[in-house]
């Protein structure tokens, strides 16, 4: 996020909202103010929310947790879609299959044909990005109870309390939906470069000291040799 610009922002049309009768209240400290009965996003809340969603994602991905970027809107699959094979993260494009993190046995039992000895596996995302959370109620609903921290794009017209970190943009411009599913997918993948680089490190370290070990080991022997 540190190369994103106001001016770039705004190319894109990020602090474009709604009509202000569509407006949710929550969004409030968001809002700059209205330009002919539309309401404009405060950019300068919207870098602070993507910085900040960018640090958390940073960090799931540095500790092995598994992200889950989800596009449901037409213009959004796609968007979904790259984002999650350029962090080599997951994705989940078009509806949301209700269950999908809830009742993911029923689900397994109900669509999937296994071999007699395979046994399925399931695997609960640790954070799910958002692209337009308005359309995503029920995955929403399930996240939280299953205790899935969410990054979502929040226009002027949602809820920012439906996710746990909010980005007030706008979720109409393509454009803009690009950016953050861009800065956020960037940010999977450096926090899993980070771990990979980390995880090199401890074996190399570990190598090191048994190879020192085994050295120790035949000196050991050797003199036991002499002493013989």
């Amino acid at each position: 996020a540190r190369e994103l610009t106001l001016e770039r922002m705004m190319a894109a049309g990020m602090h474009l909202g709604h009509s202000k009768g569509l407006w949710n209240p929550m969004n409030l400290p968001f809002i700059f103010g209205e330009r002919q009965g539309i309401h404009i996003i405060n950019l300068e809340h919207t870098m602070a929310a993507l910085r900040r969603a960018a640090q958390f994602v940073k960090q799931t991905a540095y500790h092995g947790g598994l992200v889950l970027f989800v596009g449901t809107r037409r213009e959004h699959r796609q968007l979904a879609i790259d984002a999650a094979l350029e962090s080599s993260q997951y994705f989940v494009s078009g509806r949301w299959t209700p269950g999908t993190i809830t009742n993911q046995k029923s689900l397994f039992r109900r669509h999937f044909i296994y071999a007699k000895d395979a046994r399925p596996q399931a695997y609960k995302p640790d954070l799910i990005i958002s692209l337009s959370p308005r359309e995503s109620r029920a995955m929403l609903y399930e996240a939280r109870k299953s205790f899935v921290p969410t990054v979502g794009i929040i226009d002027t017209n949602s809820d920012p309390t439906s996710v746990t970190y909010p980005i007030p943009c706008n979720d109409d411009s393509p454009k803009a939906v690009a950016i953050v599913a861009g800065i956020l997918a960037k940010a999977a993948k450096s926090g899993m470069e980070l771990r990979k680089h980390r995880l090199m490190a401890a074996a190399q370290k570990y190598n090191q000291k048994a190879v020192r070990s085994a050295a120790a080991l035949d000196r050991v022997s050797q003199i036991y040799d002499l002493n013989e």
